[in-house]
């Protein structure tokens, strides 16, 4: 897992080289489980459950002499929460993702205003870094249950307003849906959707 994260670190330090942007947002995580035990169960009751979202990154554009598509990588840290009612009794969990983010970015339209329009596709993988269920008022450490460690690959879609407030600065707010699946093998199976709703500031240097 150290050796994953270091090329990736390797890989974010040599794609910084040639980027045309900084970027970070904030937001909220609307998550709903889709969980199975090992008797091939489902688990009645889920609701949905939000957390934080967190993302940096930097992004550049594909066509130099276009600026219609651009291609970005970031460092997520996002929170996947959810509860559940099973024989009157309260499940709840709380974990926190790290992960690496590639995103393809379309523009859509401009106007003279400085407003837009950008629709994006992309991938994350991420791993826990941190998690607690609570059943019944009762605690356990869930970072290394196979349901929920190993690598999670999230593909993504989402739609993104911008305005430009100067040459250097551009505030953004935006929707991503998305789906996770775990690739570790285990009896007991998790994934989860997830809605996101976000806002940030871009950065250009010039």
């Amino acid at each position: 897992m150290y050796k994953y994260y270091a090329f990736l670190f390797i890989f974010f330090l040599t794609f910084s080289v040639s980027s045309q942007e900084m970027f970070g947002s904030v937001g909220l995580n609307s998550t709903k489980y889709d969980y199975t035990n090992s008797l091939n169960e489902s688990l009645d009751g889920l609701q949905n459950g939000s957390g934080l979202s967190v993302e940096a990154g930097i992004s550049h554009y594909i066509f130099s002499s276009q600026d219609l598509i651009s291609h970005s990588v970031s460092l997520t840290l996002n929170q996947f929460n959810a509860s559940a009612v099973e024989d009157a009794k309260p499940y709840s969990w709380k974990t926190t993702y790290m992960g690496i983010q590639n995103v393809l970015k379309i523009k859509i339209f401009t106007t003279q205003t400085s407003l837009g329009l950008d629709v994006k596709a992309g991938f994350n993988l991420s791993h826990i870094i941190s998690g607690k269920q609570n059943n019944n008022q009762v605690l356990f450490d869930i970072t290394k249950n196979p349901e929920f460690s190993g690598i999670f690959i999230q593909p993504l879609f989402g739609l993104e307003f911008y305005y430009e407030i100067n040459r250097n600065v551009t505030i953004s707010c935006g929707h991503n849906y998305s789906k996770a699946f775990n690739t570790k093998q285990s009896i007991e199976k998790l994934s989860f959707s997830n809605n996101q709703t976000h806002i940030g500031l871009r950065f250009t240097p010039k």
